[in-house]
């Protein structure tokens, strides 16, 4: 049930810049205000773990404790089928 909103609340693509009734106009002021037409050069090519590495600036696999170690998954779960 956590697709389904509760009683009061939109869904935010119909508002905003992501509303499509204007979706031309804002994609183009929000281009020109970053001043870039797309992120994607950037990211092109990168895995996952790179891509999170460059959005947040450090290193995502880096122990929140210790600030040392490395993180590691140490049990998987099954996949659902």
């Amino acid at each position: 049930m956590q697709h389904i909103l509760p009683d009061g609340f939109r869904k935010i693509r119909y508002f905003g810049f992501l509303a499509l009734r204007h979706i031309k106009a804002c994609w183009q002021q929000c281009h020109s205000l970053i001043g870039k037409d797309t992120f994607l050069p950037q990211l092109e090519g990168l895995s996952a773990f790179e891509v999170l590495w460059h959005i947040i600036g450090k290193d995502p696999a880096l122990c929140p404790v210790c600030k040392h170690g490395v993180t590691r998954t140490t049990k998987t779960l099954p996949a659902s089928g």
